[in-house]
């Protein structure tokens, strides 16, 4: 899943969890950073549902309404909203019910972005991603989103503009907030006439090596109710015997041939609404070594392949083993072995008896407290959906009933060219795989084989633009917009061990596609890192502090089809009153006051020397972590950037930002929060603790209740305090007294050793510090030091026991500057 965050830890801080016991959430705090169009932007449209007669009645809409939009487009009113004129000729029923300004601010430097809600008397079909040009729509409108089933999102940009432009690196200096962003120059992607989309991506780390997965944009959400597990089970058994490889016996000998391994080279995983197989070999010859991939691609499906070898099968000798050609290109081999397995297997009764023990043996370990709180959690926040019902791993009854011929329905009905797309990362030329998949894939049809099935006919703007493709797969239609009938949910446990909330709110999703897109993940960003600031200090001026963690995230999950804006609390049971308090000060004071001068300095310079780094360093990237950007990038709609023109970009955008502007944006983020108690609030509670007992007090929550807990969080929310005002100053000690010191003490290198074979230089100075270096290239504009000192608790007495552990995390927490010896 595109979870926004994986950079943070790098740029901020620590990864979080959202709730307790195994429902780990970890999402950090410059939330928006590493999926790679650049920041995650929060989007506020889900595409989901639309009609051809919807965009007629849009545009008819805006037509009614075009004076009103052309001045809004340059000034636009506080709020307002309209309702369509009758005296047109609509039908007896008019299909728009009201248009709505939703960003009120043209100072802010964002687009205004207006909400159309169609009337729910009309009828709707099942169609996504709206997009009219400006150029078709008076008022300067340049973009039509579908939110939810019965919601309309348009967008328009600050200044006139026909099209949105592309961005190049000489017009940087002048960013236009509708300018497209451009996709990463070596990046090849297109569509076959079949409807089959590829992305490829040449990298040299490692050289020799590639990664190639291929998803099937099939998963348990397109199961039926009778189905549950079916998408996962036929994952395993395409392992088991195609045209080509007809027993698992015959795969493993191509396996051993390119020197690899099931379940490290060969692994796949089912989610929600896709299935992916992940391969990794090396590009010519045999692999010296296995190189594990089991565990890159899998984060929130069912990752396995066929776990165990079936009991049919014998050990391969080496005279059965596979003949290596020299100078073979692997990459054929692998995809022609995609190939059969994604339109070849033969999917056998035999066989799927024999994998049924290994796939129920994975589902009853997976019966634990985390996955039962997880489902808890989907029950709660995702009920109006088909998601509680269509956990990957499927129901234990209906996995000991499916049949071969149940298999084949399934892969019949979703396997097929234009319900697929390939990814292909490593040391390959663009161009010669390009010609392997038009010959391997080029010639299956684009229609399913499933005879009511039916293909994918919708267009590709630009075959060669992934941003611009239709979403492939399942359609999750979420309930936005709408107060839930039930806002809070108490999950307990005895195997539960801390007390944890989550408030969040569920918003539409949208990809970062334009420059105005990153510039708002940009401040999102900035806001996450002021709060993880704030919570930071106040742990370390804590003796004892009463939380575990307090954190927010605005994370943008495809595999969900939605948006989550959550915060976050959790704490040792026993002090749930006063950690749930000082986590919603935190939020209620940085929406009331926003950040201040010191924080936005702070963030922008971490960031900004974030991204300069990874600028530095872009050609030292493994191509198994350029695989996980390009198709989390794909999966939800966001470009895929150069790290040269993210970082000049984010540079520019951070330059013009100002503390108003942040602190306006941070209280729309926190208003779900802040704004819970409202009657009309839309934001949800999610509560974990463990199960009362009168044995021991320590580890329940002792006075809790949904009417305690709704007094504590109006206790918490009334009344923020300002933030301190910190001033960090731009060095730790003067130049000239430095200098000064420096004269003084006379420092001095006593001695000096190289090592050739390591490259590492020893150097012994005069105070008796020692000191060793190396040089490394791969990792240019980055300098690693880390300080040891001897002694540590080997040295305690029982007198001072702890005394190093205490020093330790004084010396990291304590600062620094001054009080330097003379």
């Amino acid at each position: 899943m595109a979870s926004r965050g994986s950079a943070a830890t790098k740029v901020a801080t620590r990864l979080r969890s959202s709730f307790l016991s195994g429902l780990k959430t970890q999402t950090a705090c410059a939330s928006r950073i590493e999926s790679d169009g650049g920041l995650r932007r929060p989007g506020h449209a889900v595409a989901a549902t639309r009609s051809r007669r919807s965009e007629t009645w849009a545009a008819a809409a805006l037509l009614l309404f075009a004076p009103q939009l052309s001045s809004w487009a340059t000034s636009p009113p506080p709020s307002f909203s309209l309702s369509p004129n009758r005296k047109l000729a609509w039908s007896p029923v008019p299909p728009v019910q009201s248009l709505r300004c939703a960003s009120m601010s043209a100072a802010a430097h964002r687009p205004p972005h207006y909400s159309m809600k169609l009337n729910p008397a009309r009828p709707l079909g099942l169609r996504s991603d709206v997009l009219i040009a400006s150029r078709q729509l008076p008022g300067r409108i340049s973009q039509l989103h579908t939110s939810a089933k019965r919601h309309l999102q348009l967008s328009a940009p600050l200044r006139s503009t026909a099209s949105a432009t592309e961005l190049t690196r000489e017009s940087v200096e002048k960013l236009d907030l509708t300018s497209n962003l451009p996709r990463h120059e070596k990046l090849v992607c297109g569509v076959l006439d079949n409807g089959f989309r590829y992305c490829i991506f040449p990298n040299q780390k490692p050289e020799g090596r590639f990664y190639m997965n291929l998803e099937v944009h099939a998963g348990s959400v397109d199961e039926e109710d009778h189905q549950q597990g079916l998408a996962h089970f036929l994952e395993h058994s395409v392992f088991l015997g195609t045209e080509k490889y007809p027993s698992q016996q015959d795969m493993k000998k191509l396996f051993r041939r390119l020197g690899m391994a099931f379940n490290a080279d060969a692994n796949a995983f089912t989610d929600f609404r896709s299935t992916v197989y992940t391969f990794s070999a090396p590009t010519t010859g045999k692999a010296s070594h296995v190189e594990s991939a089991a565990n890159l691609f899998g984060a929130g499906g069912i990752a396995t392949g066929p776990i165990h070898d079936s009991p049919a099968e014998e050990e391969i000798s080496e005279e059965e083993e596979l003949e290596e050609e020299e100078g073979q290109d692997n990459t054929q081999l692998v995809l022609d072995l995609l190939h059969q397995m994604t339109f070849k297997a033969l999917i056998r009764q035999k066989d799927v008896d024999l994998e049924r023990g290994a796939i129920l043996s994975e589902l009853r370990d997976r019966n634990s407290i985390s996955q039962r709180v997880a489902m808890s959690y989907y029950k709660f926040q995702h009920g109006d959906t088909v998601l509680p019902k269509r956990f990957p791993i499927g129901l234990e009854d209906q996995v000991e009933k499916f049949s071969s011929e149940d298999l084949f329905a399934f892969y019949d009905k979703h396997y097929h060219a234009s319900n697929m797309c390939l990814y292909v990362v490593g040391d390959v030329d663009s161009e010669s795989v390009v010609k392997s998949i038009q010959q391997i894939f080029g010639d299956e049809p684009k229609k399913p084989r499933a005879e009511l099935a039916v293909p994918d006919d919708r267009p590709h703007p630009d075959p060669t633009e992934p941003v611009l493709w239709p979403m492939r797969g399942a359609v999750i239609e979420h309930t936005l917009d709408k107060k839930p009938e039930k806002r809070i949910e108490i999950v307990e446990d005895f195997q539960i061990n801390e007390f944890g909330v989550s408030f969040c709110q569920k918003e539409g999703a949208q990809g970062t596609r334009s420059v105005g897109d990153l510039r708002e993940s940009l401040i999102d960003s900035i806001i996450g890192m002021a709060i993880e600031f704030r919570v930071h200090a106040r742990r370390v001026s804590s003796e004892d502090p009463l939380f575990n963690g307090i954190g927010w995230s605005y994370s943008s999950s495809p595999r969900e089809g939605c948006s989550m804006n959550s915060f976050s609390v959790s704490c040792q049971p026993k002090n749930w009153k006063e950690a749930l308090k000082i986590g919603l000060q935190e939020a209620a004071r940085l929406a009331e006051y926003g950040v201040t001068a010191t924080e936005l300095m702070e963030a922008t310079t971490m960031l900004n020397n974030h991204y300069a780094q990874q600028a530095a360093q872009k050609d030292a990237m493994a191509s198994s972590g350029w695989m996980k950007r390009i198709m989390s990038s794909v999966q939800a709609g966001d470009q895929v950037l150069s790290p040269e023109l993210k970082s000049q970009v984010l540079k520019e955008l951070s330059s013009g930002l100002t503390e108003e502007e942040v602190s306006l944006r941070a209280k729309v983020l926190f208003k779900p929060v802040t704004q819970f108690l409202h009657p009309e609030s839309q934001t949800t509670a999610f509560v974990t603790k463990p199960a009362n007992s009168d044995t021991e007090a320590d580890t329940t929550a002792p006075d809790f209740s949904e009417a305690e807990m709704l007094r504590i969080i109006e206790e918490g929310l009334s009344n923020p305090l300002p933030p301190d005002s910190t001033v960090i100053p731009k060095e730790l000690i003067p130049a000239e007294e430095l200098r000064a010191l420096e004269a003084k003490l006379k420092p001095s290198v006593e001695s000096r050793e190289a090592d050739d074979a390591s490259q590492v230089v020893r150097l012994s100075l005069s105070n008796g510090v020692r000191v060793a270096y190396r040089h490394n290239t791969n990792r240019p504009n980055e300098v690693r030091i880390r300080l040891q000192a001897f002694g540590g608790r080997a040295l305690e007495t029982a007198e001072t026991q702890g005394l190093a552990v205490a020093a330790s995390a004084t010396w990291v927490n304590g600062g620094g500057g001054g009080g330097l010896p003379d």
